[in-house]
Parts: C-alpha cells; structure tokens; sequence
C-alpha cells in the first residue's frame, strides 16, 4: 500500500507493487558499471596499441619479403620504422657546432655538405675560422683499435665541414701515451702516436688538463673539446670551458658534465 506524506510516498511491506518484491538490483548494477579493480590504466592501453602497431607493421614487411627469405628494401624500411635509431654522426655534428660560442654570422646552409647529408650553414666575413678542437680517446682496453680508429674517421668527416684551425688527438689510458697534431682534418694520423699502457688511473683527468694548460691558458681559442670513451674512469677535474666538452660514449654511463652522445659500437666493428 502506497501511503502519501508530504512530499515522500511511503510503501508498506504488506503489500507489495505488482511485478514482484521490491528490489536495490538495478541502483547496484548502476553501481558495478564501473569497478575500479578491473579498470586497466593508461600506460597499459598505450602498450598493447605501440604492441598492435608494431604486430602490424611486422606482417607487412613479411609480405613485402621475397620467396628467396631475404629482406627486401621494403623489409628494410620498415624496420628503420619500427626501431628507430637516433643518428649518433649528425648529433655529434650539432653538438660540435653548438660548443662553439664565439658569435659568427650566418647566411644560407653550405651546398657542399648537404649532398652527404651534413646541413651545416654557411660561414661569412672574418669569422671563418673554427679554433682548435681536441679529441681525446680512451685507450684503457675497453676500446680496441679498430673502434677508435674508425671514430676518429668519422670526426674528422664532420669537422671538415667546420674548417677547424689545427686538431690534437690525444690517447691515454694511465696517462697521456701520445698526441697527434693534424693541421688539416684530412692529415694522415700518426700511428706510432697511437699508444696505451692498458690501465686508467688517472681517469679522465689527463687529456681535460692538458687542454687547459696548453690551449686556454696560452690564450688559444678551443671550439670544442670531443672526449671517446665508454665512461669507465673518475672524473674529477671540471674545467671553466667545461660547456665545451663532448662524451662520445660506446656504454651506458652518464658524465658530470658535458654534451652525451651515444655511439653504438656495433656500427664501428661493421665499417
């Protein structure tokens, strides 16, 4: 029975609405619309979309392989874009460009390194030159020759887009076991320069102090300083000029200071 009070209506158990006993199911199954338990957060979605993505990208490049099983330009492709990689080369480039602090003038990007794919801009009026760059290499014994050897090709391409003034390459383990001095990018390297005694003692100290002593503290004008290395040493000196310093690094391991670049090891062994 249905009993009117104001403005509530009451209902009295002994009688009971048509269609059966009076039930809470529908306020409850309003309530369980959501349960918070199940709920699947959103950096788990966004894994099995990158995973979907992924999944579907493979099943393409598999249908562009040919009968043969070898990878075609398409399988290639789609790699790149499925694990893309970061271009240690150009990322040293900009960072080389950027150690530099010395204000210059800038007009259009230089033509004779764009078709090898270098955009570097193009240099005016009485600031042409780039000062001295000093690439220090890690010859501890983590390093092997042909690694170091083939890096410092590859530097030596990039600063030949910046006309540097001189370059030293230094090589130390305990400490400093030879210098290199090319007046060019292109010189030829010294190979009796190239010596180690295995250890690292002194860490990184040596090749950074030198630098000081024998560049800043002369009044010569350093644009960069390119330190290759897989980080397994102290550092302890910080030079004022310490902005200036590049780690190319073949390991995982983070420096006090200075620009990182990542320099996958594998790329060297396979030139």
């Amino acid at each position: 029975m249905y009993v009117k009070k104001g403005n509530y209506t009451v209902i009295d158990d002994s009688e009971k609405p048509e269609g059966g006993e009076i039930s809470d199911k529908g306020k409850d199954e309003e309530k369980s619309d959501w349960n918070p338990k199940v709920e699947k957060p959103k950096s788990e979605k966004k894994r099995k979309i990158k995973e979907t993505v992924k999944e579907i990208i493979n099943r393409a490049a598999n249908r562009g392989t040919g009968g043969s099983g070898e990878a075609s330009a398409l399988r290639k492709f789609i790699e790149k874009l499925s694990n893309p990689q970061l271009n240690w080369r150009k990322i040293l480039q900009r960072y080389v460009s950027q150690a530099n602090d010395e204000p210059t003038l800038y007009k259009i990007p230089n033509r004779r390194y764009v078709s090898r794919d270098i955009y570097l801009p193009g240099l005016r009026g009485r600031e042409e030159g780039f000062g001295s760059v000093v690439i220090a290499v890690d010859t501890s014994g983590s390093i092997g020759s042909e690694e170091f050897n083939t890096f410092l090709t590859e530097a030596r391409t990039i600063l030949k887009a910046f006309s540097p003034e001189d370059i030293w390459i230094i090589y130390c383990s305990d400490q400093i076991d030879g210098i290199d001095y090319l007046r060019s990018p292109g010189q030829k390297l010294d190979s009796s320069k190239q010596k180690t005694t295995l250890g690292n003692d002194c860490g990184f100290d040596p090749p950074l102090q030198w630098a000081d002593d024998n560049i800043i503290k002369k009044g010569k004008d350093l644009a960069c300083f390119i330190y290759f290395t897989d980080g397994g040493a102290h550092l302890d000196f910080k030079p004022k000029w310490h902005k200036k310093v590049i780690w190319a690094m073949v390991s995982s391991a983070q420096m006090k200071y200075g620009k990182m670049v990542s320099v996958p090891m594998s790329q060297l062994k396979n030139k």
